[in-house]
C-alpha cells in the first residue's frame, strides 16, 4: 500500500511534477472514448455497492486531468465534466507509486490535496493500479463523505476488479490498432525508411492530440451546460458555440487520422514481408548494419553509433526483420532519450552462455530514463521472452538466443 512523503497543507498537490507520460502512449484506440464503456460501468457499479460506497470510478490521469472513462455516483457537475485536475486527484498518487492507495478520512489531511475534500466532501478514499501492457495509467477508485477504514475483503474486491479493468482497458486501447506492426512502426527496410519517418510521427502525434482533447474534454462539456440566462447576460459566451464546434471537428479529425494511419501499417508491413527473405537465423553484421542506416535519421543527431565486437560467422537465432527491427528500434528510442546531446552511441556486440548481448552505451542519462527507454522497448517487442532487454548504468542491452556460427 502506497506511503505517501508528507508535505505542506494544500489545496493542491502535483505528484507526477516532471513525469515523462509514457504511459500516455498506451491510451490509444478506444481507451479515451467520451461514450461510457458497458464493462467498464458495470465494473464501478459492482465495486460501489461491494463496498457499501457512493462514488466508484475508472479514473485514468492524463497530462493535466484525471479522466473519468467509466463513473457512478459523481455530483452533477463532475457527471458532466467527468474529470478533474491532475493535481487534485487522489489517484496520481496509486500512478506515481504503482501502489493501492487508502484514505480514512481526508479530511485537514496535508500528505493530499484538500481541494475535492472541500468542494465535495470527499473523505474515505482507497485506489487500486489499473494498466495497459503493464504501465499503470490511472486507478480504480471508490470514495465516500465519511470516514471509514478497510478490511481484506475491501482489498481482495478492489484488486479482483481492478484486474478485469485492466483487462478490458487493454481491449479497448487495441481497437483500430494494428498490432502485428507495432514492431515495425520503428523501423523497416531501406526502401521503406522514408515512409516510416512520415507514418511514425503523425501516429505517435494523433494520439498526444486525443489526449490534450481529453484533457480539454471537461470543460466543453461543462461550457454545454452553461444556462441560457448566463449566455445572454454575456453576449462574448456565444463565441463559446463556435469553440465547441470546431473543438468536435477537431475529434472527429483525430479519429480519422488514427484510423488512416493504423490502415497503412499493415500495408506496409505485408510489402515488408514479400521483399525479406525469412530464416530461422541472421548474420549480427547484417543486423547491426542494416539497423544502423534504418535509425541514421535519430542517431546522427546525438553523434552517431560506433560498433565494436563484430566478428564474421556470429548468428543469432531470430527471423532477420525482428532482429534488425529490434536494433534499429533500440538505436532510436536511446536516441530520442539523449535530446540533442552529441557524445553518441558506443555499441558493442558479445557472444557468451547466455546467447549475444548487443549492448548500447552513452553517458548522463538518469537510470528512471533508461528504465522508461528500456520499458518501451519491450512493449515494442512484446512478451515471447525470445529476446531480452536489460538495463545497467549508462547502458542499454538487448539479449538474443545464439544460433551456429557460419563464416560470412
Amino acid at each position: 500500500m502506497t506511503a505517501l512523503t508528507r508535505r505542506s497543507f494544500s489545496q493542491r498537490i502535483d505528484a507526477l511534477a516532471g513525469d515523462s507520460s509514457a504511459r500516455l502512449r498506451h491510451l490509444s484506440g478506444s481507451a479515451l472514448d467520451t461514450e461510457l464503456d458497458p464493462v467498464l460501468q458495470g465494473l464501478v457499479v459492482e465495486l460501489s455497492a461491494g463496498l457499501n460506497m457512493p462514488i466508484a470510478l475508472v479514473s485514468l490521469v492524463l497530462a493535466r486531468t484525471q479522466y473519468f472513462r467509466a463513473h457512478v455516483g459523481l455530483p452533477p457537475d463532475l457527471a458532466i465534466a467527468r474529470a478533474t485536475d491532475r493535481d487534485a486527484s487522489f489517484c496520481q498518487f496509486v500512478v506515481r507509486d504503482s501502489q493501492r492507495l487508502e484514505v480514512i478520512d481526508a479530511t485537514g489531511n496535508a500528505l493530499l490535496p484538500q481541494e475535492l475534500v472541500g468542494r465535495y466532501g470527499a473523505r474515505a478514499y482507497i485506489g487500486q493500479p489499473i494498466a495497459v501492457a503493464g504501465t499503470v495509467v490511472g486507478a480504480l477508485c471508490a470514495i465516500d463523505a465519511e470516514p471509514r477504514e478497510f478490511s481484506d475483503v475491501d482489498r481482495a474486491l478492489i484488486e479482483t476488479l481492478a484486474a478485469r479493468v485492466s483487462a478490458r482497458l487493454e481491449e479497448l486501447a487495441q481497437l483500430r490498432t494494428a498490432t502485428p506492426a507495432a514492431l515495425l512502426s520503428r523501423a523497416a527496410l531501406p526502401a521503406f525508411s522514408e515512409l516510416r519517418n512520415i507514418v511514425g510521427p503523425i501516429e505517435a502525434n494523433v494520439t498526444m492530440a486525443k489526449v490534450s482533447l481529453a484533457d480539454l474534454g471537461g470543460l466543453v462539456r461543462l461550457a454545454t451546460e452553461l444556462p441560457a440566462e448566463v449566455v445572454e447576460r454575456m453576449p462574448a459566451f456565444g463565441a463559446l458555440d463556435r469553440a465547441i464546434a470546431a473543438f468536435r471537428d477537431l475529434t472527429e479529425i483525430c479519429d480519422d487520422l488514427e484510423r488512416s494511419a493504423h490502415r497503412l501499417m499493415p500495408m506496409l508491413a505485408a510489402i515488408e514481408r514479400l521483399t525479406t527473405a525469412e530464416r530461422d537465423a541472421t548474420f549480427v553484421s547484417d543486423v547491426v548494419t542494416t539497423a544502423s542506416s534504418l535509425a541514421l535519421h535519430h542517431t546522427k543527431l546525438v553523434g552517431g553509433v560506433r560498433w565494436t565486437g563484430l566478428r564474421p560467422g556470429l548468428e543469432v537465432a531470430v527471423p532477420r526483420i525482428v532482429a534488425v527491427a529490434t536494433v534499429t528500434s533500440a538505436l532510436s528510442i536511446l536516441a530520442a532519450v539523449l535530446k540533442g546531446r552529441s557524445a553518441g552511441i558506443d555499441a558493442s556486440v558479445d557472444a557468451g552462455p547466455a546467447g549475444v548481448r548487443i549492448a548500447m552505451r552513452t553517458t548522463g542519462l538518469a537510470e528512471d530514463v533508461l528504465g522508461a527507454a528500456a520499458a518501451e522497448l519491450e512493449h515494442l517487442i512484446g512478451a515471447s521472452g525470445v529476446i531480452q532487454v536489460a538495463v545497467a548504468p549508462d547502458e542499454l542491452a538487448l539479449v538474443f538466443p545464439a544460433a551456429g556460427g557460419r563464416s560470412r
